[in-house]
């Protein structure tokens, strides 16, 4: 239970409008937003919204009737008997704040209301991080209740692996006919944000809902007020442009201090946790024969990262016996070499046998776990207690000395998981405070690459975020296949969906993979994923291996322009040529299931590439495709 103040919210919406203020001056932002009688309204000639605050409590949906609120200048003020006051302001965003007559148990804020948009053939279903399925699906009708707060609720690999029909994280948008319609959150220093599109009574009207609360319990006493998170809307016929719009309201890192587009070797993604000090020297060597010579600039830094198996164990982030002279001793060869190291680590869970979770089990937040699908159960790093935020900036600050100039900072969805903390904090809250401490003690001239993070409250902190699932999975006992298609196309919606944050901050879609059994078709489109971010460059086979003919494919200077570029590709329609009625996963059908992804995709320079990611040949822009295949169109 959290008591919040309604400057916090507002003091972080400034800071995002200040600090993007010169990346929205040339953007059309669509119909305006206006405060009116019946609630906050926009319209164009085809389209039209209404909406009013609405607030969530323990005892269910509570939401004014426009005879209950009143137009204030420049706010919309609505009375909920027996609860409070709910205003509406638009300065500098549009965020809700609710004032308490009584003692209140609120679970959620925002805005709620109805939408008529024709033609609409879909919207799109976000997940909470990096991982998580993301992609545009068919509108249904409202879900229960019920099926909601268990939707709210889900965390770690059942989260990931959402099925998208109840609602969308952060963002969300419809789209298809004319006009498009947009909602996005900008700051997350509270409250998780969600936005749900259902089915209206009528063709062609949506039901809305915009919300700051998920799982969090905020207890409000009389004369207490609590704030939403900010919010940008967008509705016009460009959603593309709606979707600037929406990235420059996000705070980000990336506005003020832009690092070049990181390239280079990842040891995860063959050779696994097994990797050793002379696997990373032996693949730095390799890269250096094959690929140095194909970067576009001697300028960019080419990176060799040492993934997860270094360390003596989640928490205990020290090496292990496979690197028996250090990790420093690796970054001091690598950087005689040219190259900068870079290291995974996961700072904010603890292995249940670490010694960590052994000496300080009260360093760990009560009640919250995350399941790992192969190595069991994990704590969360309690970062209100200032012993373990004091522990965690002497690990970073530690690996930083080691010569480390990238941290890849992974399963940081963790650290928003609700539960007892030393002190008194929502799940964000705690979140906020981690990336702060990971950020001070990292250094400004330190690279970090948020993994497995939710968008919004990582931007701020870090150079770089991961936009989409795994691109392999480690073989094991459970089946999961060598490299394989579904993944590259699983990778290609989340790049889609989540547009916005590439055009906010290096997006990176993993490691480009090579080998076998890949063919050369699917390494194709693989490529042209990676590249469609313009924002990261990694491969990650075991190149010591890689046949001659294989280490080329790919690769051709254009593919590494884009991929280097650092602006992101746009489809030329969000909305991918068929709509399903939910998300599929790479797991389905046993990696085989076809992932619904748009085709057409223009690049920085303006030529298009056709992407087929079906089982069978399509036509794109007017030229035949074969199945899980490529073509460049000028």
């Amino acid at each position: 239970m959290t008591k919040l103040t309604v400057q916090a919210v507002l003091s972080t919406a400034l800071l995002a409008t200040q600090a993007s203020a010169r990346h929205i001056e040339t953007v059309d932002h669509g119909a305006a937003w206006r405060l009116e009688a019946v609630g906050l309204t926009a319209n164009t000639r085809q389209a039209s919204v209404t909406l009013r605050p609405v607030l969530r409590t323990i005892d269910g949906w509570k939401q004014p009737n426009a005879e209950d609120c009143e137009l204030r200048t420049s706010q919309y003020q609505c009375h909920v008997a027996g609860y409070g006051d709910l205003v509406v302001d638009m300065q500098p965003s549009v965020h809700v704040t609710f004032t308490a007559t009584k003692p209140t148990s609120v679970i959620g804020i925002g805005l709620g209301g109805s939408m008529h948009l024709p033609d609409t053939k879909g919207w799109l279903s976000n997940g909470f991080q990096s991982w998580s399925q993301t992609g545009v699906i068919a509108l249904r009708k409202p879900v229960s209740e019920v099926e909601l707060n268990k939707a709210l609720a889900l965390i770690g690999e059942d989260e990931v692996y959402r099925r998208g029909r109840e609602f969308s994280w952060w963002y969300s948008f419809a789209s298809g006919g004319h006009d498009s319609f947009l909602a996005g959150a900008t700051t997350a220093q509270h409250l998780k944000s969600w936005v749900q599109l259902t089915k209206g009574n009528q063709t062609d009207d949506i039901n809305v809902r915009i919300i700051s609360g998920a799982t969090e319990k905020l207890d409000v006493q009389p004369g207490e007020s609590i704030a939403s998170e900010a919010w940008t809307l967008y509705l016009g016929p460009e959603l593309a442009k709606g979707m600037a719009v929406y990235a420059a309201a996000i705070p980000s890192r990336h506005y003020h201090k832009p690092q070049p587009v990181p390239v280079g070797w990842n040891s995860w993604y063959e050779l696994w946790n097994t990797v050793k000090a002379e696997d990373v020297l032996g693949n730095a060597h390799m890269f250096s024969q094959l690929f140095q010579s194909r970067l576009p600039s001697p300028n960019l830094p080419a990176y060799i990262v040492l993934d997860d198996g270094w360390q003596q164990a989640w928490g205990d982030w020290y090496p292990n016996n496979k690197f028996p002279r250090g990790i420093s001793s690796v970054a001091k060869e690598l950087n005689d070499q040219g190259f900068t190291m870079g290291i995974w680590l996961a700072p904010l869970l603890v292995a249940k046998n670490s010694q960590l979770a052994r000496n300080h089990p009260d360093w760990l937040v009560q009640g919250a776990r995350y399941s790992h699908p192969t190595t069991g159960e994990y704590g969360v790093l309690d970062v209100t207690n200032p012993k373990a935020a004091e522990h965690l900036q002497a690990t970073i600050s530690r690996i930083v000395g080691w010569g480390i100039k990238l941290l890849k900072i992974d399963f940081l969805f963790a650290g928003t998981i609700e539960g007892k903390r030393y002190k008194q904090s929502t799940g964000s809250e705690a979140y906020e405070r981690a990336l702060a401490l990971i950020r001070a003690a990292a250094g400004e001239q330190t690279q970090l690459m948020a993994v497995g993070a939710p968008p919004i409250p990582s931007l701020k902190y870090v150079d770089g975020w991961r936009v989409g699932g795994d691109i392999a999975f480690t073989p094991s006992i459970f089946g999961w296949p060598q490299p394989n298609f579904a993944f590259i196309a699983n990778q290609a919606r989340s790049v889609a969906g989540r547009y916005p944050y590439c055009l906010a901050t290096l997006c990176d879609a993993d490691p480009v993979l090579l080998r076998s059994p890949l063919p050369a078709n699917e390494v194709n489109v693989g490529s042209w994923v990676v590249a469609a971010t313009g924002s990261a460059l990694f491969l990650s086979d075991d190149l010591r291996h890689l046949t001659a003919e294989r280490a080329f494919w790919a690769l051709d200077h254009e593919r590494v322009r884009v991929a280097t570029s650092g602006e992101p590709a746009v489809p030329a329609s969000f909305v991918p040529p068929q709509v399903p009625d939910e998300l599929v996963s790479m797991k389905d059908s046993l990696y085989t299931a076809e992932h619904h992804v748009p085709n057409l995709w223009i690049m920085p320079n303006g030529d298009k590439v056709g992407l087929n990611f079906s089982h069978s040949a399509a036509e794109i822009a007017g030229r035949k495709v074969p199945p899980k295949s490529s073509v460049v169109i000028k």
